[in-house]
Parts: structure tokens; C-alpha cells; sequence
């Protein structure tokens, strides 16, 4: 693939793939930053749908409300039910338990910002600007970056955000027992329709840094439907110049793509669709992730 200078602004880039596709991608250090950006910007979705149920969803049935949940970590209920059947289901099927193992042991450490994961009242009361915490986390782990594709089509709904985002912070918590760091990439990666030349468009934001401390509630906050019907939509629309008929056209995450957003594993909803395909999913990932394990490196 053979990147290209955008010239119109740094928030992005393009790349060109061995196909000749083009794409763009935005990347985002992580969700407090995207989000922060967004706002100084008013980059949220323009479309004339005022279906708030549809862009929200009914936990946070807002653009407020959505956007202090992503800010402050807070999950969709469903996302969190979806998760704990998928995991009961995936042991009776797969019997995650067997695979799993002590991984090696790490130190942790504390460290003070203005933007973290946890709030210091102390500092905060005392008049200390850095009144934030982040748990840090320092060990001589395997790295595994996994993302989800959260662009869904149009036609889905809560529990097919809830399924996405179930199967996501299983495969994390696989991950992490098994004694892998893991990184967590949000990803909305799409079809292309528009007056420019892309063929696919691409968002990145990273959920959780490696040495971060592994939080399955903050992992699933990726799964608001607002993250991806209002914020992604309206990236792509004042950045790509997208048509808004277009605003949830998925697209599949090939090897190359993956290659190029930096990422070794995509949770998607074509892999997933049933619990058939889902079981299939985790039984093939879980046996690589083992064999890599005991022979002690990443392909």
C-alpha cells in the first residue's frame, strides 16, 4: 500500500492500496480526544432524520446523554447482558475455561492527568488540575490489537450493536487470561459513496492502550449506536464529502486494510451472525491464539 500526503487537513490520512483502492482513514489517540475534537468542530451528523431512538438508541437517548456515557465509560445494559451469554455459551461450546491460564504477572502503576479513567476527589477538592487517575500496566506480555467494526447497515438495531460488542470484549478477556496485553480499537469502516475517488473510509480510534488495566465495562462503551450514527457519520460527512445515503454502508476489513489500521484481529458482523457461526469464530481464534501462545510469538 503506498500512503499519500492529504493536503486539506491533518486529521487524516489516504492510502493507496496494491488493488489501487483508496483510502481514507482518521485516527484518533483515544475516545476523549475524538470526542473532543468533534465538539470544538460541531462534527456530528447533519442528516434531516430525527429518529433518535434509531441514532441513540433507548439506554441514552441523546446526543448529551450519549456523549457523557462514551466521556465517562458508561455502558448499554444490553451490550453487557449480550456479553455474559456469549461467554456462557462459548465455554459450553468451546470450553474456554481449559485454554486459559495465569499469563505472567506485571506491576501496575498509578499515574496523575487532566484525563484519565478515574476521578481523584482528593486532587480534585485540593484545586490540583491533574485530578484524573490511569491505571498503567508493565509486563513483558504478547501485544494483541483487536478492533470491532461498529458501521453497521441501517436495518440493525440495539441487539445487533449488543452482539458485536459482546463478542469483542469476550475475545479481550480470552486474550488477557491467556496471558496476551491487549489493545482495543473501535473501527467504523466503510463503503464508499460519494464525489471523490475513495473506495472505502475508515475510522480508529483506540478504546484501550496495552499497559492500560483491562476494564470490560469501559471495553463495551465502544458499542454506543450514537458513537457510530451521529459522530462517525458526521466525520465522514464534513471530511469525505460522503452522500448521506450512504452514511452505514459496511464493508469487510481485509487483511490489507487490517495491515494498514495496525490491528491483528476484527470482530465483524459476517463472522458472527448466529451463534452456529459465533461458536465457529471463537473455537478457530481461541486454538491460534493457544498455538501461539506455547510456541511464543505473534504472527
Amino acid at each position: 500500500m503506498t500512503p499519500t500526503k492529504n493536503t486539506i487537513t491533518d486529521l487524516y490520512t489516504d492510502h493507496i492500496l496494491e488493488n489501487g483502492d483508496k483510502v481514507g482513514i482518521v485516527r484518533f489517540a483515544d475516545m476523549r480526544s475524538c470526542l473532543r475534537h468533534c465538539a470544538e468542530k460541531k462534527l456530528y451528523c447533519r442528516s434531516s432524520d430525527t429518529r433518535d431512538g434509531w441514532r441513540y438508541g433507548n439506554d441514552f437517548p441523546n446526543r448529551e446523554k450519549t456523549l457523557d456515557a462514551l466521556k465517562s465509560g458508561r455502558i448499554v445494559q444490553r451490550v453487557l447482558r449480550e456479553y455474559d451469554r456469549q461467554r456462557a455459551l462459548i465455554d459450553s461450546k468451546v470450553g474456554i475455561s481449559k485454554f486459559l491460564g495465569k499469563g505472567l504477572s506485571c506491576k501496575r502503576k498509578r499515574k496523575q492527568a487532566d484525563e484519565g479513567d478515574e476521578l481523584s476527589l482528593s486532587r480534585l477538592m485540593s484545586g490540583s488540575d491533574n485530578y484524573w487517575m490511569r491505571t498503567e500496566r508493565f509486563s513483558k506480555r504478547k501485544n494483541i490489537r483487536i478492533g470491532v467494526n461498529y458501521a453497521l447497515n441501517c436495518g440493525n438495531g440495539s441487539k445487533d450493536y449488543a452482539r458485536l460488542g459482546g463478542t469483542m470484549a469476550l475475545l479481550c478477556d480470552v486474550c488477557y487470561k491467556l496471558g496476551y496485553s491487549v489493545e482495543v480499537h473501535g473501527l467504523g469502516v466503510s463503503r464508499y459513496r460519494g464525489d471523490r475517488d475513495y473506495r472505502h473510509v475508515i475510522s480508529d480510534i483506540i478504546i484501550k492502550k496495552p499497559n492500560e488495566r483491562m476494564d470490560i465495562q469501559r471495553v463495551l462503551s465502544v458499542m454506543h449506536k450514537g458513537l457510530h450514527r451521529d459522530i462517525w457519520f458526521g466525520l465522514k460527512d464534513a471530511l469525505f464529502d460522503i452522500c448521506t445515503s450512504s452514511y452505514g454502508s459496511q464493508t469487510h476489513t481485509n487483511k490489507e486494510m487490517r495491515e494498514l489500521i495496525g490491528i491483528d484481529y476484527v470482530v465483524e458482523q459476517e463472522e458472527i451472525r448466529d451463534d452456529d457461526m459465533l461458536g465457529n469464530f471463537f473455537e478457530d481464534t481461541i486454538h491460534k491464539l493457544v498455538d501461539k501462545r506455547e510456541r511464543g510469538y505473534l504472527s
